[in-house]
């Protein structure tokens, strides 16, 4: 690969040892400069990773405890911006739940449930908590994708009874009753007992809102015990399409029941939304998508341009131990160098990612980290560092930095 000619006599002549010294200098400043590129392009590398399966999961995964087949139906109205939750409504009736609960309006949705809540302290002997209240019928579990851990779900018989049971969630059980089993207990909600009936199955975070901190009730019981004379406020008419490819057109199907339910023939000045979960995360996607496709593109930019910086810098190494070292050792050193070069920068650029990575938020404050750095992306990361640094020698390879003659005899 490398051609370096002796001198006359048959063998290399030694250089000087300050020239000695000084080579050696200039190669390790060369090396650590060189693992600083590679470090530098690998963090890249390893944020855009995060960024890309955290946009992956926006799409796939619940948000705010919705899955992708779940449509979200508001009583205001879609802005230019969105939804305006600053209007004051009550747009939203039993009439419309009754209606939109009917199979031959909704066909492609299997469930509806309304939803009401309230931030209020719960006790259980001498410990309390505050937490969210929600009041709901039976269809709430498979709406909103809640399961029961232990005991049972509001039942139909609740609803209509204004039974005082409650679900509550991990959270609350750990507050509340610690290591004693809630099933059977009572609790005070305000100031009205409930027996707890069934406990959650854990659902953790999304979106910073602690899912396991809810108790959920009746919808009747929160109407009339947790809200008394307030009439019969709905926050929310959640429903559950068949599969998530039919919740476009279950969306439409709601907002045509809707519209006939209020009397608007125009639906630009209906006085409800409804949303699909792809049109609810599209606001936090687009800055999400934005940030990936600049990581990625300056994680292909960076490795690029290490790979080049690299090749000069092993040109420069192998063009110095070419006069006094054979070719088989020069072409023996450069691979050495450059894999230790890929190993040591790609393992330091990794650090360095998964240390930055929480900061991304700062670029995009809807980016939530919702996946940790898994094996096989470690492992696939330094893979990606440490071949375009061997990659660096291929411009050898080709006889590019290779020994002329004229240069060897100067």
């Amino acid at each position: 690969m490398i051609e370096s000619e002796s001198s006359e006599s048959g063998s290399s002549t030694p250089l000087p040892k300050s020239a000695q010294l000084s080579s050696k200098g200039g190669r390790m400043t060369r090396l650590v400069v060189d693992t600083v590129f590679v470090a530098v392009a690998v963090a890249m590398v390893s944020l855009a990773f995060t960024a890309s399966r955290n946009v992956s999961s926006d799409i796939s995964q619940p948000t705010a405890g919705l899955s992708p087949d779940s449509i979200v139906i508001s009583p205001v109205p879609v802005s230019s911006s969105g939804i305006d939750y600053g209007i004051s409504s009550q747009s939203l009736t039993m009439t419309d739940l009754t209606a939109l609960s009917n199979p031959g309006y909704l066909p492609a949705a299997i469930s509806v449930a309304p939803v009401t809540t309230a931030r209020k302290l719960v006790q259980y002997a001498a410990r309390t908590a505050v937490t969210n209240i929600v009041g709901t019928t039976s269809g709430y579990a498979s709406a909103a994708d809640f399961m029961v851990g232990s005991g049972r779900f509001i039942s139909t018989q609740d609803v209509a009874e204004s039974a005082p049971v409650a679900i509550i969630g991990s959270t609350v059980v750990s507050e509340l009753f610690g290591s004693v089993d809630p099933l059977g207990q009572t609790m005070i909600i305000g100031r009205s007992q409930f027996r707890v009936v069934g406990v959650l199955a854990s659902r953790g975070f999304s979106g910073g809102d602690d899912l396991d901190n809810r108790v959920i009730i009746p919808e009747t019981t929160m109407w009339s015990t947790v809200l008394p004379g307030q009439g019969e406020p709905i926050n929310l008419i959640l429903a559950h399409s068949k599969t998530p490819a039919l919740a476009e057109q279950a969306a439409q199907q709601a907002t045509a029941v809707l519209l006939a339910q209020h009397g608007i023939a125009n639906p630009a000045q209906a006085d409800f939304s409804v949303l699909t979960h792809a049109a609810l995360i599209a606001p936090q996607l687009g800055p999400a998508q934005a940030l990936k496709r600049t990581l990625s593109f300056a994680s292909v930019l960076l490795l690029i341009l290490a790979a080049l910086h690299l090749a000069q810098s092993v040109t420069k190494d192998v063009l110095q131990r070419g006069d006094h070292l054979p070719d088989s050792q020069v072409d023996f050193y450069s691979l050495l160098r450059v894999t230790t070069i890929g190993v040591i920068g790609s393992v330091a650029g990794l650090a360095v990612g998964i240390f930055v990575t929480p900061f991304l938020r700062v670029l995009s404050p809807s980016f939530v980290l919702v996946n940790r750095f898994s094996l096989s992306d470690s492992f696939l990361t330094v893979l990606i560092g440490v071949s375009f640094a061997v990659a660096s020698l291929a411009p050898m390879a080709f006889g590019f930095g290779e020994r002329t003659e004229s240069e060897d005899s100067a």
